[in-house]
Formats: C-alpha cells, sequence, structure tokens
C-alpha cells in the first residue's frame, strides 16, 4: 500500500483528542522530522477526504496550490494558513 493510499498518524487519535477540543483559541500544530514527501502525503490526504480547507496568505483567502513545495515557496516571503 503506497504512502498516500495508507496515510497515517504515529499518534493515535484518543491520546491527542483532548488537545483539540474547541475552546476559541488557534493551535500551533509543530512536525518534526518531516521531508516534502511527507508534507505532500498530508496535502493529498486532506484533498482527497474532501475536507473543508481553507487556505489564506497574509489573512487573504486563496486558492490552495497543488504541491506542498508551492506552499512552502510562499511561506519564504508571506504568511500561510491553512485551516
Amino acid at each position: 500500500m503506497s504512502r498516500k493510499e495508507g496515510w497515517r498518524s504515529a499518534v493515535a487519535w484518543e491520546q491527542v483528542r483532548v488537545a483539540f477540543i474547541p475552546d476559541g483559541a488557534w493551535r500551533d500544530v509543530y512536525v518534526f522530522g518531516t521531508n516534502m514527501t511527507d508534507w505532500q502525503a498530508f496535502l493529498d490526504a486532506i484533498r482527497d477526504r474532501r475536507l473543508p480547507i481553507r487556505f489564506f496568505v497574509d489573512g487573504e483567502e486563496t486558492e490552495l496550490p497543488e504541491t506542498a513545495a508551492k506552499i512552502f515557496a510562499i511561506w519564504e516571503a508571506h504568511s500561510p494558513l491553512l485551516r
């Protein structure tokens, strides 16, 4: 099974669920030890699941780029946000 087909978290949802209970605050999520392939797999997974995502650059909503590499390129000079 490819990574795209079998994308899995290293942490069980039940272990972290309480940290994501809505309380009005935004969460900063850090993912260490990843590479561009990992980020592309994440991006593909959220697209495949048709989640209601929104992408902003410097506070203005825009279309989500097709590749993780394009998002990281934006990040060099701007503030991207995935909601």
